[in-house]
């Protein structure tokens, strides 16, 4: 699915997202947040494909929330949300500490500029932090985030989701396209 067609059925789900997955959700948050050995996370923490904004809400962790769908920034109304897609952030280089992701990474395809991205922007022993349905090709994500630079730090297997915590630890290599 494109991201024009995912973001328009978010923008439609948004009224109801909380009420149908924020019980699907708190689990995947709870063991990211234990897989990095607890909060307060490294500034600036960004929640990438925030949606309705979970992760902070349930953390209480403050994040700068991103998501390609305005609509997901808007319920509930709360500041600190960008629009914009995950393979195009509004940072500088080496800006961020921690990354979030949960559950956003949906029909990863290998070699996507998403994760060259990611790596652009989270600094040097910074962290990302993903939720990824057991459903993807995760050989070909794991793959991809060591090419980006990032080391997988611990991961574990819940229900239909893998959560994995990776550092960012050195200059991203040239990935396949």
């Amino acid at each position: 699915m494109d991201w024009r067609t995912a973001r328009a059925s978010y923008d439609r789900f948004a009224p109801r997202y909380d009420e149908v997955f924020a019980h699907l959700q708190r689990p995947k948050i709870q063991a990211l947040v234990r897989l990095a050995g607890g909060l307060p996370l490294a500034p600036p923490v960004v929640d990438v494909g925030a949606g309705t904004g979970l992760f902070g809400r349930l953390t209480g962790q403050h994040c700068v929330e991103i998501d390609a769908s305005l609509a997901m920034l808007t319920y509930p109304k709360r500041p600190g949300c960008v629009q914009a897609k995950s393979d195009a952030l509004p940072f500088a280089d080496s800006q961020i500490g921690t990354l979030v992701s949960v559950t956003s990474l949906i029909d990863y395809v290998r070699g996507e500029g998403t994760l060259r991205e990611w790596a652009r922007v989270v600094r040097p022993g910074g962290r990302a932090l993903l939720s990824v349905l057991l459903r993807e090709d995760l050989a070909s994500l794991d793959a991809d985030m060591a090419a980006a630079g990032f080391v997988l730090d611990a991961s574990e297997v819940a229900g239909q989701d893998r959560m994995s915590v990776w550092t960012r630890a050195r200059r991203p290599s040239i990935m396949p396209a």
